[in-house]
């Protein structure tokens, strides 16, 4: 039910934060495709990477949602269909061999346990959807864009006072001021952004293991599982004999 709910409402994560309009319209139709394209590659690899060729449940659940994350990050730039569609067997590729290569080495060699497989599926991909949409700016014109291309990226706008701005003001009432950045300066803001979204998340990591690696929340020995008296003060209960039991297990019979 979690996947089937994330993947009907992916597009509309993917595309509150652009722009109304053609944005906003690429943002959906690129979440859908990256989704149908993680989807049709992680049956295909379930069944291909599984010895007896059959399709594996974690692997359904989890990393046919890869698509969305993969276009995040250029989801509202004219990546194309045909880019969608890659990036969704790209990222889809790189989360299920996480999953099944990458996890295993980081739990026995690094120690480093991946719960729930965030770093495979938001991780990998995010990754691979950064260095996409830093290649994307890079290649942003206005050959390709239009006048519109200062309204997806923002900060390219010329700045107060430059005549260009007022040319592109009265091709796009409300075009606001920007920075007057190039394309190879925009994208190194993203790089920026990659270095600390990065540095974010390992110091997170390492105060949360920090944090589980205190005594009082040790994990409890397996035999000892169903035993409430760990964590809890347990009354006392008597037998039938009016004799105190301290196992539940326990019954002490009176010959």
């Amino acid at each position: 039910m979690g996947t089937l709910f994330l993947w009907v409402f992916w597009p509309s994560f993917n595309s509150s934060l652009t722009l109304p309009g053609d944005d906003q319209h690429r943002a959906i139709i690129h979440t859908f495709i990256g989704l149908s394209s993680s989807t049709l590659t992680a049956f295909a690899l379930s069944a291909l990477l599984n010895r007896k060729g059959k399709l594996t449940m974690a692997d359904i659940q989890n990393v046919t949602l890869a698509g969305g994350v993969t276009v995040g990050a250029s989801v509202d730039m004219m990546i194309s269909p045909v880019g969608a569609f890659a990036l969704g067997m790209i990222g889809c590729t790189a989360c299920m061999l996480g999953y099944k290569y990458l996890t295993p080495f980081m739990a026995k060699k690094l120690r480093i346990q991946d719960q729930c497989g965030i770093h495979n599926l938001h991780g990998l991909t995010g990754l691979i959807s950064t260095m996409a949409g830093i290649i994307c700016i890079l290649i942003a014109s206005e050959d390709t864009y239009g006048p519109s291309l200062y309204q997806t990226f923002a900060h390219r706008a010329p700045v107060e006072g430059d005549p260009r701005l007022k040319e592109l003001q009265e091709l796009i009432p409300g075009l606001n001021p920007g920075e007057g950045r190039s394309a190879s300066e925009q994208a190194l803001y993203q790089v920026a952004a990659l270095g600390v979204s990065i540095g974010v998340s390992i110091a997170g990591g390492l105060l949360t293991g920090l944090v589980l690696s205190l005594p009082v929340l040790a994990q409890p020995p397996d035999e000892f599982c169903f035993d409430d008296t760990l964590y809890f003060e347990v009354p006392e209960e008597f037998d039938n004999n009016g004799l105190p039991t301290r196992n539940h297990d326990m019954v002490v019979i009176k010959d």
